[in-house]
């Protein structure tokens, strides 16, 4: 996989410390965390917004759903957060919604400030137009196989696991994610 760039090694061993501490706070559905694929049925989940509101993948069901899994402290991630905005800006949102799950719980760059609050300024200053979860313990992304930053998971209306990509997405691969391409 030469020339994508992704933050793997801090992320990988939270994800590794995720699964042994559980997820308080955090809703996956299922017992034991599972790599998802192309093919597969999305696991539901239930994670906080930014401000504080409980957000259920579930409650999406009929739409285009693309996760993207990020962090502020990951450059790849930050190369990304533009085509990200532009491409929610010229969405249909009756049709699409894009979630960016936050691995909240490698987040250092706080320096012992609220985590939550330290990500939602990030948030704000960068004008990320879309719903920010916070994936605290990280259960949401060991269940999607997030393992590696930036990682983008699409799901059909059905519920259907249908791309995924580690790595920075571009405005043609989100388009042709929903467009069926």
């Amino acid at each position: 996989m030469t020339g994508v760039q992704t933050c793997a090694l801090p992320i990988s061993l939270f994800l590794v410390s995720g699964v042994v501490r559980g997820n308080a706070g955090d809703s996956s559905r299922g017992d034991r965390p599972v790599a998802r694929t192309v093919g597969s049925m999305a696991p539901d989940f239930t994670l906080s917004d930014t401000d504080g509101n409980l957000i259920n993948l579930s409650d999406y069901r009929g739409k285009w759903v693309i996760l993207n899994f990020w962090a502020t402290w990951c450059p790849p991630c930050l190369a990304e957060i533009p085509t990200l905005i532009k491409f929610y800006d010229k969405a249909d949102k009756d049709n699409v919604v894009l979630l960016g799950i936050n691995a909240t719980g490698t987040e250092k760059s706080a320096g012992g400030r609220d985590v939550r609050s330290y990500v939602s300024t990030f948030v704000n200053e960068k004008g990320i137009n879309f719903p920010v979860l916070l994936d605290i313990r990280g259960n949401v992304s060991t269940n999607y196989g997030a393992g590696n930053l930036p990682t983008t998971v699409v799901i059909s209306p059905e519920g259907i696991i249908t791309k995924i990509k580690t790595g920075v997405v571009d405005s043609f691969w989100l388009r042709s994610a929903v467009d069926g391409d």
